[in-house]
Order: structure tokens, then C-alpha cells, then sequence
């Protein structure tokens, strides 16, 4: 991570608090983080890091919490307690890329688009691999799906309902079928 700080935990107001990698969620985990937060209360802050523009307040860049975030903001909370880091915007993903790959039910979709964002912003596969626990060929193969932008073949994988080999299989079949100057399409 690059220049990684961690400092306190403040309470910090919710309008100055940007989403910067937003994740889609599903309705029934939604519901069961508000029912949490609204009976028990926050048990985990979230982490943003600082961003300073001149001629402004500080925000703050979210780096964990967008469901605490939103579940806080529906139970009609202005602010948050957050764990504040001084970090860049490859630390932020970094940090929300661990954070998804220790959550339990974590869309794969998303975990992989962040793995190709780090592998983009100058991070090597070895490096991402290490750092997720994820193998370096099953990184490489997920990666060239995306690249085709084969999205169902790689939740199809995740699931279990397709070996990895079978889907760049069926993607480069998709690929050379592209080409074809028949009209036949296959």
C-alpha cells in the first residue's frame, strides 16, 4: 500500500464523505445491515482518507463501509464515526479490495474489476495475487475474461457452474466467432 497512516477514529458528517468505488447491493443484505445498525448500533467504523481540494473543507474519500454509509444515512444519521488513513488512490483500492475478498459473500464481479484496476494502476499479477491470496493463473484466466467482456462466463466460474478452462474455452470460441465471414456465426 502506498504511504499507508493510520490515525483516530472522528465522527465525521456523511455529506462530506464521497463514494469513489460505488458497489451495487443486493436488497436483502441491505435490509439486514439497517435492521444491525438500527438495533445494536455501528459496530465497525468506516475508513475514508482525507482529500483536500484548496478554496475548500476537506472531504473525505470513502475507502471501506458504502453499506454502513448507506444504512446509516436511510436510519437518519448526518455522521459516522470513521477510521481515518492517509493513504492514495491505489491504497484506497487496495484496502476496499482486501476488504471484499474477506467478506464472505462478496460479488465476484466487482472483487475481479478491482483486482483489474490494481493490475492497471501499476501493480504487478504476483503482487495482486500475494496480496488477495488468490493464485496467480486463476487471476490471469478471470482477467482475460474481463478483458472479452465475458461478465457471465465469470460469475458462471464463480459459482461453480462452469470450470475456468471450459469458459476461455467458450470465450475464444466467442472471439474467433466474431471474425467469421461466413454469416453463419459459428
Amino acid at each position: 500500500m502506498n504511504s499507508l497512516t493510520t490515525t483516530s477514529i472522528v465522527d465525521i458528517p456523511l455529506a462530506r464523505i464521497r463514494i469513489i468505488n460505488p458497489r451495487g447491493r443486493g436488497k436483502k443484505q441491505h435490509a439486514a445491515i439497517v435492521e444491525s445498525i438500527a438495533s445494536v448500533g455501528l459496530k465497525r467504523p468506516i475508513t475514508v482518507t482525507p482529500h483536500v481540494e484548496p478554496g475548500s473543507d476537506t472531504s473525505y474519500d470513502l475507502v471501506c463501509g458504502q453499506g454502513r454509509i448507506e444504512a446509516v444515512r436511510l436510519l437518519g444519521h448526518t455522521s459516522i464515526p470513521a477510521r481515518l488513513v492517509n493513504t492514495d488512490v491505489n491504497g484506497c483500492l487496495e484496502m476496499g479490495l482486501i476488504e471484499n475478498v474477506a467478506r464472505r459473500n462478496h460479488a465476484p464481479i466487482e472483487l475481479l474489476r478491482d483486482v483489474g484496476a490494481m493490475v492497471k494502476s501499476g501493480q504487478s499479477l504476483p503482487e495482486v495475487a500475494a496480496k488477495v491470496g488468490l493464485s496467480i493463473s486463476y487471476l490471469q484466466s478471470i482477467l482475460t475474461l474481463l478483458e472479452q467482456g465475458e461478465e457471465r462466463l465469470v460469475a458462471a466460474v464463480e459459482r461453480g457452474r462452469v470450470p475456468i478452462g471450459l469458459a476461455i474455452s467458450i470465450a475464444r470460441s466467442t472471439v474467433s466467432g466474431s471474425s467469421d465471414s461466413s454469416g453463419t456465426g459459428v
